[in-house]
């Protein structure tokens, strides 16, 4: 039994409790406001990194991968998830200043009562009542959730005031648009193929599919990260399964890869996606990975098929090796 002078905290995740109490915040999903939650968790760990921008706005770095990691969802959700929190007062701002680095994630605070303050004052004085109130930032109320780290929620007004400065006609863009949606019940089972999609060349498919996935932008410029990190985890899964395959019915994996070399030497890209696909279907569970392999085209192809074939190679090497040492 556990006494008063024993007991420790678990480390915990704060969760505002104004998500949960004020109106505009209702029709935000769990998977949005956790994400949100999570996203603020990690502007403890940006500040330590020295994740700021040039004009001293700290911003947040995390991969979409561990989004769906965290709150066991697909990609879809996340990315529906995101939309809503930029969509609800810009609680977040995804930029990618740098192609082909990680994007930046500005997060918005909306704690404690800084919505009130607002309304009833200048921003100005609201940086200057911050800054007066010996020099900490504010901190609003929060819950936790035991088991995830967690740090107070602060807010620096005059931070994201520059950031938002530097993007005004967006930012009244994206509001227009909000307040369009807000009046339109979302679809769960959105698609953004549709019939013009379907209608559209095979290529102009893939590029939409490319952009959708973030393995481009909307200037075609590739996210070299995004696409490495969706095809280490397909080349992991891979792995396991060629692994498995090759301990308990003897496959010669050294021959296959051998094959798959050859092929890569000889440009055969089509061929190699095309028994990685078959591949990945007998892992199951894969289809969205094995989507987004297949709408890759050109140089974002060729950098998928090389993290898949490199880690499914390394990641069966490893597992076959600790099989024969055991």
């Amino acid at each position: 039994m556990i006494n008063g002078s024993d007991y420790a905290p678990v480390e915990c995740v704060n969760i505002p409790k104004i998500l949960f109490q004020e109106k505009q915040y209702e029709k935000l999903s769990v998977d949005a406001k956790l994400l949100y939650s999570l996203l603020v968790d990690r502007k403890t760990m940006a500040i330590m990194n020295g994740w700021v921008d040039q004009y001293g706005t700290a911003y947040v770095i995390y991969p979409k991968s561990e989004m769906k990691k965290h709150l066991n969802a697909s990609r879809y959700r996340v990315d529906m998830a995101l939309n809503e929190l930029e969509k609800c007062g810009q609680m977040v701002v995804v930029t990618q200043p740098n192609p082909g680095r990680p994007c930046q994630i500005y997060v918005k605070d909306i704690t404690g009562n800084m919505m009130r303050d607002m309304e009833e004052k200048p921003m100005c004085m609201m940086m200057k009542d911050a800054n007066d109130k010996n020099g900490m930032p504010m901190m609003g109320p929060c819950m936790g959730i035991p088991g995830m780290q967690g740090v107070a929620i602060f807010f620096d007004p005059e931070a994201f005031m520059k950031a938002f400065e530097a993007e005004d006609e967006e930012a009244d863009h994206a509001e227009a648009s909000a307040e369009e949606e807000n009046g339109k019940e979302q679809d769960p089972d959105y698609d953004y193929r549709d019939s013009a999609y379907y209608a559209l060349p095979r290529r102009k498919q893939r590029l939409i599919d490319m952009i959708y996935y973030g393995y481009i932008d909307e200037n075609h410029v590739p996210d070299d990260h995004t696409i490495i990190e969706d095809s280490t985890y397909l080349g992991k899964e891979i792995g396991e399964k060629l692994a498995h395959l090759a301990v308990t019915y003897h496959v010669d994996l050294d021959g296959f890869f051998m094959y798959i070399h050859q092929l890569y030497k000889a440009g055969k890209m089509n061929q190699i996606r095309a028994i990685m696909k078959a591949i990945a279907l007998l892992c199951g569970d894969l289809d969205e990975y094995v989507d987004a392999m297949e709408c890759c085209l050109g140089y974002p192809k060729k950098l998928f098929l090389t993290g898949v074939c490199y880690v499914s190679n390394k990641v069966a090497a490893d597992i076959i090796e600790e099989e024969d040492q055991e």
